[in-house]
């Protein structure tokens, strides 16, 4: 898959997850439905912010937070996302990326962790949209 191609597909994903959840009030993006642990919110993942990483990070949930970050400025972190990271590639910051492991999972290049964030990013979305019946 060429650059243009990822970065493409993960405009496209961003976008429609902005769009699935636009219309949401903050109360409804921040709800945690009975039977679940984490909120729309949460699962945008959006990795920019140093404090997001504490927040967002694996095995996280809304009831860990001692402070509820803003939604509008999650959304505006996750909208700008993917031209942050086609900058970080074109203009070489990547090019020293260390091989790591996610589980089971390798990830050596940059086209491996570009096909591994669509596929977590799908699964957040979807997440989102179950949450969404819930709580709309």
């Amino acid at each position: 898959m060429d650059m243009k191609a990822r970065y493409d597909s993960g405009n496209q994903l961003r976008a429609y997850l902005l769009k699935t959840v636009g219309g949401l009030s903050n109360e409804q993006l921040l709800a945690v439905p009975p039977g679940l642990k984490n909120n729309i919110l949460w699962g945008k993942t959006p990795p920019v912010p140093k404090v997001y990483h504490d927040l967002f990070k694996n095995d996280t949930s809304p009831a860990d937070w001692k402070e509820t970050p803003d939604a509008e400025e999650v959304k505006s972190v996750l909208a700008e996302l993917n031209q942050r990271q086609l900058e970080a590639e074109t203009s070489g910051q990547l090019a020293n990326r260390k091989p790591f492991s996610l589980g089971s999972l390798l990830i050596e290049t940059n086209d491996d962790a570009m096909i591994f964030n669509l596929w977590h990013e799908g699964i957040h979305l979807g997440l989102s949209m179950s949450i969404k019946r819930l709580v709309a």
